[in-house]
């Protein structure tokens, strides 16, 4: 169907003006009953959709529609805030916080609304509405199974119309469905418009470029190229290449003049830690030690045994401060320090899982024309063989625990995590080298 406001001349006083780009004119100019909008990171979806419900709600005397949002923080913190900036000063408008939506009542006590839903009980609060229309916003975040068994429904009474949008991350999720039915031929009532970062012109060539430095290879395919290039089961390291960043031992011989850098994960079985020296710019990790059913004291003392003499730096699990892994009473840090090791403390914990694998990720990916800054030594089978396997959970951004390829991994993430960037605005008690 066509958009009624493709109509350069429609334009209601009631309604904010909204000057809109040139692939947000393109997106509403054809629309079918139901649209996949496929975008990347900060173009203005949602503006975009929050202006098209403002302008149908007031087209239509007494419409209703609905906008679905995963959680109820994430629909106040951008629907929300649009309306009240939008409708601000307009007359007709009026909200009702405690039952999320806006109204729009052009004097003769007819009013259209729009109702914002958000998805923290799996949906089945939107039962029973029949609106004219509905947005899903941030759908990669949502179950195909939302739409068929709850959002689908609602639509027949009215015969109404839906735009789904988002920004890839993986398959298994409702934007790549309702993408990949838009690329259909046979599914007549669905279409797709992707418009990746090069095609909105919203940020210039040199701000693309320096935040394709700041991404790794697929997070920025996939958030800012609209690509959906990871798949459910994929590998958490997904820059890790044995072939680009095993070497052999001789590759990467220890040198006795510099610090023993240790990343540490305080589990029982196994007490896992790989052991580095940084060279340049570059980390070589140069060794893994691996205890089963051992506890604290044990991994310090078998360090201590390996590197006599030398100055060792400790980059542990923060859990270590005080949790414990030995029955003497004392914590994992009060253990590594009266060792004599140097213990890296972060005030702030353990970083977050997902942005410490990002971080790893950026460190495996090769400069530009040059070398990774991680290069591991094939001595480290389990670390290798760890780095190589461990997944996500499928369908989901959580880490699969369950074949016991996380500790050594874990340890890695501390290392890496804590000697990088990442913490540079964090108080430490010890501070660590910068990559």
């Amino acid at each position: 169907m066509n958009s009624p406001l493709a109509d350069k001349n429609y334009l209601n006083v009631h309604v904010v003006e909204f000057k809109r780009r040139r692939w947000q004119r393109e997106a509403l100019s054809q629309f079918t009953r139901f649209v996949c909008l496929n975008v990347h990171r900060g173009a203005g979806k949602t503006i975009l959709v929050t202006n098209y419900l403002m302008r149908q709600a007031i087209e239509i005397h007494g419409s209703q529609y609905v906008y679905v949002v995963p959680t109820f923080a994430m629909g106040m913190r951008s629907f929300w805030e649009n309306m009240v900036k939008f409708t601000h000063g307009i007359p007709g408008w009026s909200s009702n916080k405690q039952d999320k939506y806006w109204a729009y009542d052009p004097g003769n006590g007819i009013s259209s609304k729009i109702w914002m839903v958000s998805c923290d009980d799996g949906g089945d609060n939107i039962r029973g509405v029949h609106p004219h229309g509905l947005v899903v916003d941030e759908a990669q975040k949502l179950p195909v199974t939302l739409w068929q068994e709850i959002l689908r429904p609602t639509l027949n009474n009215q015969k109404g119309w839906a735009i789904i949008l988002g920004t890839p991350n993986g398959k298994d999720n409702l934007l790549y469905w309702a993408y990949d039915n838009g690329n259909n031929p046979a599914m007549k009532e669905w279409s797709q418009f992707t418009y990746d970062v090069h095609s909105t012109k919203v940020f210039s060539e040199e701000e693309v470029e320096a935040i394709r430095l700041e991404q790794d290879d697929d997070t920025f395919k996939q958030e800012f190229l609209c690509s959906f290039v990871k798949s459910s089961n994929e590998v958490v390291f997904n820059q890790f290449d044995p072939a680009v960043h095993v070497r052999p031992p001789t590759d990467l011989p220890d040198d006795d003049r510099l610090p023993v850098l240790v990343g540490m994960d305080f589990n029982i079985n196994p007490m896992s830690a790989v052991v580095a020296i940084q060279r340049g710019d570059q980390l070589h990790i140069i060794d893994e030690i691996v205890l089963p059913n051992s506890h604290t004291g044990d991994m310090a003392e078998e360090i201590a045994n390996k590197y006599r003499g030398r100055r060792i730096q400790i980059y542990p699990d923060q859990s270590g401060r005080s949790g414990r892994t030995s029955a003497v009473g004392e914590t994992d840090f009060t253990i590594l320090r009266r060792t004599g090791f140097y213990v890296y403390e972060n005030r702030s914990g353990n970083p977050p899982v997902l942005e410490s694998i990002k971080t790893v990720n950026m460190m495996l990916r090769p400069v530009q024309g040059g070398e990774p800054k991680i290069l591991i030594s094939a001595k480290c089978k389990n670390l290798v063989q760890c780095m190589d396997r461990l997944r996500f959970k499928p369908g989901s951004s959580i880490v699969d625990k369950t074949q016991g390829y996380d500790h050594m991994t874990d340890a890695l993430r501390y290392l890496i995590t804590f000697m990088s960037p990442y913490v540079a605005k964090r108080r430490a008690t010890v501070e660590g080298f910068r990559l």
